[in-house]
């Protein structure tokens, strides 16, 4: 079993705003070669926090009514629910902990509301219920949602992860619970100065059938523009490099349903550090021309779990 804290982060709203309205306007300051994709260049997916799954419809109604029944913060029951089970109502684990919130069936008769049998365990709905009177008598009802899920269960390790998830779940239901295809902001106003795919450019490497490729999208920036995270996430990479992206930041998206990561790259400065978690529009850095770069501009890219995809499906449409 394993538990996780409450964050009523409130300030997603208002940057979803101020940055989503932001469009393609203006025109490249200048064309700019991007850079070469070394490997420590790179992007690794894999190594990032684990991305957060959607809960199911049905499943969510069950989750909002132990939240009102027990006082429990419903982005609480979703990070603890998708960090034990990622919402099988079926799992079992090797300990004998059972259904969506992976509770043990002594535990689960302890808290389970009355008339509940056994077998309800399996029941979404009872399970939940149950999971959500346990936080609460354990902590969250006293104003300490630590210690309740180091009691749901006992890992430090756990309590630290459930606690990320749980500020990614808040966001989301800030948002207004966005879909997986929901549209990203632009993380600068700018024109493209290079598109994505097959180039002539001779500085990108091989790519998928193409002598020359270009990961991303180039936009051209004069240098010391902000730029704002697109997605809220987590920083995997925080590099200040001479070759390559030169000083570039990789963030994993964690919003419920995303399974993507973003690269911003050729920044003059970066403004966060490895393992900061950032909001939707925050600035991460300001643009330049560090690495493989012939002037001033923003390498912006998508990198999913098979590689870099096309970041105009990604981003709003100008």
């Amino acid at each position: 079993m394993r538990r996780r804290r409450k964050n009523g982060v409130r300030r997603a709203v208002m940057l979803l705003m101020l940055v989503s309205g932001l469009g393609v306007t203006g025109i490249a300051l200048m064309a700019a070669y991007d850079d070469a994709r070394s490997t420590a260049a790179g992007v690794d997916v894999s190594g990032g926090p684990p991305h957060n799954p959607l809960p199911p419809p049905l499943m969510l109604a069950h989750f909002q009514h132990a939240a009102d029944a027990h006082h429990v913060p419903l982005s609480l029951l979703l990070a603890v629910a998708a960090t034990e089970s990622g919402y099988n109502a079926d799992a079992r684990s090797s300990a004998g902990a059972l259904g969506v919130m992976q509770m043990m069936p002594a535990t689960f008769a302890a808290y389970a509301p009355a008339g509940a049998q056994a077998a309800d365990i399996w029941n979404p709905a009872v399970e939940i219920d149950a999971a959500a009177a346990m936080l609460a008598a354990d902590g969250v009802a006293a104003g300490d949602p630590a210690r309740a899920l180091l009691a749901y269960n006992h890992d430090s390790a756990y309590v630290a992860q459930v606690r990320a998830r749980q500020a990614a779940y808040q966001d989301w239901l800030d948002y207004g619970q966005p879909g997986p295809n929901a549209t990203l902001p632009w993380p600068v106003t700018a024109g493209i100065t290079q598109p994505f795919g097959c180039t002539g450019v001779g500085l990108e490497p091989s790519r998928g059938g193409c002598p020359h490729f270009h990961t991303g999208v180039d936009l051209g920036v004069p240098s010391g523009t902000a730029v704002g995270a697109a997605c809220p996430g987590t920083v995997i990479r925080a590099v200040d490099g001479a070759t390559g992206f030169g000083v570039y930041v990789v963030i994993s998206c964690d919003l419920p349903g995303v399974d993507y990561s973003t690269l911003y790259g050729h920044f003059s400065r970066r403004m966060v550090e490895l393992g900061d978690r950032v909001a939707l529009g925050q600035v991460i850095g300001y643009s330049g021309s560090t690495g493989n770069s012939s002037g001033p501009h923003l390498h912006f890219e998508v990198d999913t779990a098979s590689g870099p995809a096309d970041p105009m499906k990604y981003l709003t449409p100008p």
